[in-house]
């Protein structure tokens, strides 16, 4: 313990150096310098070795640093490099990095960078079909992504034992019912063609959800957020059909609605876990 206290403090006594004088410093020492520190983490991660938390933990520093260079390197040099493709690079890069890893917060960050990608690639390329905008394009990746590793850590979840810590899964599902939620609101504040199928997709979401974690895995704090996210779809649709005429009567009924699905939406999960436990 003594080592790893002795080595946090000389490396956060290197960067509050170098961050002071990092104006004055030409373009090859940045990146020697941030190129040493990635093969300092390395070497502390293949010192602490991958079983240990220390080890994970400055793998994880080090995919930081991997962003961090490749950031330099193209604002130095002048690449002209679309923004999408510095996270794309730096995702595939740093994958290798995340399966030798094992390491929960390592997966959520390549998995924030892998949104980040297709985020910003929809918004440089047209969609990939004529009936999608490009922000459902965008959606749609991020959808299939979050729901696909979710499913697949759910499963490793059965498998390896790094992979049980539910509140980075919860994260995932946080993702996957946003850009779900996201789609239907698309859809509702602006129908068009492709309407139908966000709808239907947004309904295979909400069924996966309610049987996954209903019946095939209990999971009180997902069939909440599936609770919020209908919630929301359902005031979002009351109010673009009572509100066109901003009478106070749609008000006060949206105003019913919501009271009452919250307090639905707040017996339902407790009686479930009485079930669940009695």
């Amino acid at each position: 313990m003594l080592l790893v206290a002795g080595i946090l403090s000389l490396a956060i006594s290197a960067l509050f150096f170098f961050a002071y004088n990092w104006h004055s410093m030409g373009r090859l020492m940045k990146l020697g310098l941030i190129e040493s520190l990635i093969i300092l983490t390395l070497i502390g991660y293949c010192y602490f070795g991958g079983s240990r938390l220390v080890g994970k933990i400055i793998l994880t520093a080090a995919t930081i640093l991997l962003g961090g260079l490749m950031a330099l390197f193209g604002q130095i040099y002048q690449t002209g490099a679309d923004s999408w493709q510095l996270f794309a690079g730096w995702a595939l890069l740093a994958f290798p990095w995340v399966l030798v890893g094992r390491f929960a917060p390592l997966w959520l960050l390549w998995a924030i960078l892998v949104n980040v990608w297709t985020y910003l690639y929809s918004t440089v390329f047209p969609p990939l079909w004529w009936t999608f905008s490009s922000i459902e394009t965008a959606l749609w990746a991020g959808f299939f992504f979050n729901t696909i590793l979710l499913i697949l850590w759910e499963v490793g979840a059965m498998y390896f034992s790094w992979l049980e810590d539910r509140w980075a899964v919860r994260l995932v599902v946080i993702a996957s019912g946003l850009v779900a939620t996201m789609l239907v609101l698309v859809t509702l504040v602006d129908s068009h063609e492709a309407g139908v199928w966000n709808i239907l997709l947004y309904q295979g979401w909400c069924t996966g959800i309610y049987l996954g974690y209903l019946h095939f895995k209990p999971d009180l704090f997902m069939l909440a957020a599936l609770c919020l996210s209908l919630i929301i779809a359902t005031t979002v649709m009351l109010a673009r059909v009572l509100l066109d005429s901003n009478n106070a009567k749609g008000f006060l009924f949206i105003a019913l609605v919501v009271v009452a699905m919250s307090a639905i939406s707040a017996v339902w999960p407790k009686k479930i876990h009485g079930e669940s436990t009695g």
